[in-house]
């Protein structure tokens, strides 16, 4: 690469190498940036078209990293911005979508990319240091320069004009004070030449975007979008030169402008002669018939402009646009009737008078290079989002975002991919239902030519259906001298907790405890008891309960009557009253209640 060249009071660096260029498209996916790769070089110039009623922009490596030009604004003196582009990569670009105009989801983008590798483009920027400018023979002079040399008489004029820029005077010019017709370097006679502007932030110091094509008028600079004449404030770049283009601070005549006070960095591009490429004129034929012009056979790129009209739109178009359409640098849709093919001999031009109207008209036309090469860049993208649900019955919806391309199909899984099963939906979404296993859910994307990719990995998790099993054992035991461990078995999921009920399930208790087992202790009521089971996401279910019995306490009663009888001559019913059981046996005692005897009698009275 060339170092910077000091060219009187210009200060010039110029990138210098060889060219390497491809014609793509790309589509938006509406993400904050997107990565358009796949170019295979780095490119040193982008220049971008949306294929909607949005202007171009165009990027260079000697611009701010992260900023581009817009070119769709005749009067468009803003420096190159962000919210284009965010970097010039190693194998294409990054573009950004904070201004809505490089990456809007589904939006289809062409694009030219230019990288430096055969000499055809050099991409450079200059900083004049020392600006003035004349219009109607008054010449705009900045208080901080010196030019008072050489019997140049300056009077002051009362300011007020609203070109006149801040802090600056307004004087008659004399004489001529400047360098004249300093001329950027790059080496070469341009083909086409392109002045992009500069990084200030104020109107008077900077020029419009301006270009010029090495035809039968090198000095018409035109416009690249639809306006009316170059501003006087605005024209810099003046004619081409056997070694680049002039750059002329003073003319009294046109009235032209390189830069006031507080000089700025301008940047440009130049195309030299290459056997790829070639600069003719043509002459239009009124629009009818198409008119077909001969050039290189099957040319990736032309753009046209009429000689001499500066107030009218350059119209250019790339292999990669509909076969009939073309557009302006300009905020407006593509044009069936300008540019409407590129032919093995050259191209067709129509009806539109800005290509094809009366007068003459000069192009800029390459070949070669790449066509259909659409960069491409499959990105995958997250799928939202995973999630745990009850085996049976669940439902849910799947989103996919974040991707570029189109999404082929979507897949699962059920043992951590190790198969998978295809699911034909090209959607954004996908809704699974009354899953029974844990399944991984996956989309598979494909931008263009690139490879499918897979997006991110979602996880349904599939929690078994709740099984509350059941208690053990039924029990019956005597009021108030009583307890024993109950048991859960037979469950599916976890312990919420227990609950015990007296009054026959009618209502029911809960009993803080998280385990398997319950103690009940000394109860005097009869109780159920149960558990309450949960797994993961599932409903909650009651286990089948355990019935525990209370007996009240026994209570022996008393026999009645004591008696005195006859030995040998006696009879009678004795009788059990007062008891609380059943009579289990009776029992005699002939030894004053020593020893006793078992009679077999289970019922409330007993025959001496």
């Amino acid at each position: 690469m060339k170092k910077g060249i000091i060219f009187f009071l210009f200060f010039l660096f110029t990138l210098n190498a060889s060219a390497i260029y491809l014609s793509g498209k790309y589509t938006g996916n509406g993400a904050a940036t997107q990565a358009i790769i796949g170019l295979g070089f780095k490119p040193e110039v982008i220049l971008v078209r949306p294929a909607v009623t949005a202007g171009a922009w165009v990027a260079t490596s000697t611009m701010t990293p992260g900023t581009a030009k817009g070119l769709y604004n005749p009067y468009d003196y803003a420096a190159p911005t962000t919210g284009f582009i965010v970097s010039l990569d190693a194998d294409g670009f990054t573009v950004s979508n904070t201004n809505g105009l490089s990456n809007n989801n589904g939006q289809e983008y062409y694009y030219m990319a230019w990288d430096d590798a055969d000499g055809m483009v050099t991409v450079g920027s200059f900083t004049p240091n020392e600006c003035f400018t004349a219009w109607n023979n008054v010449t705009w002079y900045n208080v901080g320069n010196v030019c008072s040399s050489g019997g140049r008489n300056y009077t002051a004029i009362a300011a007020g004009s609203n070109h006149v820029p801040p802090n600056a005077a307004y004087w008659t010019d004399n004489g001529v004070c400047g360098p004249f017709g300093t001329n950027i370097n790059v080496g070469y006679k341009p083909k086409m030449a392109w002045l992009l502007g500069g990084e200030g932030t104020q109107w008077y110091n900077l020029a419009q975007p301006q270009f010029t094509i090495d035809g039968a008028n090198t000095s018409n600079i035109s416009h690249f979008a639809q306006g009316s004449s170059l501003d006087v404030q605005a024209k810099v770049m003046t004619d081409l030169t056997a070694t680049g283009f002039s750059i002329n601070p003073v003319n009294t005549s046109t009235g032209v402008h390189a830069c006031p006070a507080n000089a700025v960095k301008h940047h440009y591009v130049t195309f030299q002669y290459h056997g790829a490429l070639d600069v003719q004129g043509y002459a239009g034929n009124g629009g009818w018939p198409t008119l077909g012009v001969a050039t290189l056979p099957n040319p990736i790129f032309v753009m046209v402009r009429k000689q001499g009209a500066t107030s009218q739109s350059a119209w250019f178009k790339t292999c990669q646009m509909p076969a009939s359409a073309s557009y302006t640098f300009g905020n407006v849709g593509p044009d069936n009737s300008a540019i409407t093919g590129f032919t093995g001999t050259g191209f067709n031009v129509f009806t539109q008078g800005e290509v094809n109207g009366g007068g003459s008209y000069e192009f800029f036309a390459l070949n070669g290079g790449t066509c259909g090469a659409v960069a491409c860049n499959s990105v995958g993208g997250t799928v939202s989002s995973s999630a745990t649900v009850c085996s049976g019955s669940n439902t849910g919806t799947l989103t996919l975002s974040g991707h570029n391309g189109s999404i082929v199909k979507w897949q699962s899984s059920t043992d951590n991919w190790g198969t998978s099963t295809d699911i034909a939906n090209v959607t954004t979404s996908l809704t699974y239902t009354n899953i029974v296993a844990t399944t991984k859910y996956r989309a598979v994307v494909k931008d263009g030519a690139c490879a499918a990719v897979n997006s991110a990995e979602v996880t349904i998790t599939v929690d078994p259906a709740t099984v509350a099993g059941a208690v053990t054992t039924d029990a019956t035991v005597c009021s108030g001298l009583n307890g024993a461990t109950l048991t859960l078995a037979g469950n599916t999921g976890t312990v919420q907790k227990w609950q015990s009920s007296t009054d026959g399930g009618t209502t029911w208790s809960d009993i803080v405890n998280a385990t398997t087992s319950q103690v009940y202790s000394n109860i005097v009521t009869t109780t159920r008891y149960r558990a309450v089971v949960k797994s993961g996401t599932c409903s909650s279910a009651n286990s089948t309960a355990a019935i525990i019995t209370v007996d009240p306490v026994s209570v022996g009663g008393t026999v009645t009557s004591n008696a005195t009888v006859c030995s040998g001559l006696n009879g009678a019913t004795l009788t059990l009253a007062g008891n609380t059981g059943t009579v289990q046996k009776w029992q005699s005692s002939t030894d004053g209640g020593t020893t006793w005897s078992d009679i077999v009698n289970a019922t409330t009275s007993q025959l001496l």
